[in-house]
């Protein structure tokens, strides 16, 4: 069983806290780094899946403002950007908007840009089915779950991380994105080691059949 590994001391954090600021439609959708297929109920539909994306370099403007932006840019299937007649990139609105159900996405931001580790976050997805109506309760078990074992061994007060939770593509999807940093030495912490798809394949079969 693993257990997040420290590296070395980091600077103060700056500005973490305060209001959230407005987001800038410019983030791209993040690459798929794991995706954990979801075990399929009786009725073949597949409730959940865990993802992790590849992104985890640089500032945390891209990965937070992903995350909470009322506006994006528009991509096709190929992730390729949707342009206009004059070749100007198109945006859409997200309907229903981002929901922050945890964190505090400036906090989340500062964190990140405080970091002197090459790698600065890490970030994904838990998605449910189209045709899956998790409850609140069920997201929220859903979270604690993945808290816990990304987190296992460390109080709150030593990681952060946000959650989102993204609605508009008519199904669940609860985005997280958390610091690759223990809080109280500002060491690296990554809650996806080498090997990390079995331990979050487990939990995703666990939960698929509590609530499948």
């Amino acid at each position: 069983w693993w257990q997040p590994q420290p590296d070395r001391p980091l600077a103060e954090p700056r500005h973490a806290g305060g209001p959230c600021r407005p987001r800038r439609p410019h983030c791209r959708p993040p690459l798929a780094d794991h995706r954990t297929p979801a075990c399929p109920d009786r009725r073949g539909v597949a409730p959940m899946l865990i993802k992790f994306f590849r992104n985890g370099k640089g500032a945390g403007a891209g990965p937070v403002g992903y995350l909470v932006a009322d506006k994006v840019l528009a991509y096709d299937d190929n992730r390729d950007l949707i342009r206009d007649a004059d070749g100007q990139p198109i945006t859409v609105t997200r309907e229903p908007l981002p929901k922050v159900l945890r964190g505090n996405p400036d906090r989340t931001e500062a964190l990140i840009d405080a970091s002197r580790h090459q790698w600065t976050y890490r970030a994904g997805v838990i998605s449910f089915a189209a045709e899956d109506a998790p409850t609140e309760e069920q997201q929220a078990e859903v979270m604690d779950h993945f808290e816990r074992l990304a987190f296992a061994g460390l109080d709150p007060t030593q990681y952060d991380v946000l959650w989102v939770r993204h609605n508009h593509e008519d199904r669940v999807e609860l985005h997280f994105c958390t610091p690759r940093l223990e809080l109280s030495s500002g060491r690296s912490l990554n809650i996806a080691p080498p090997g990390y798809e079995k331990a979050f394949d487990s939990l995703r079969d666990v939960m698929n059949q509590r609530h499948g």
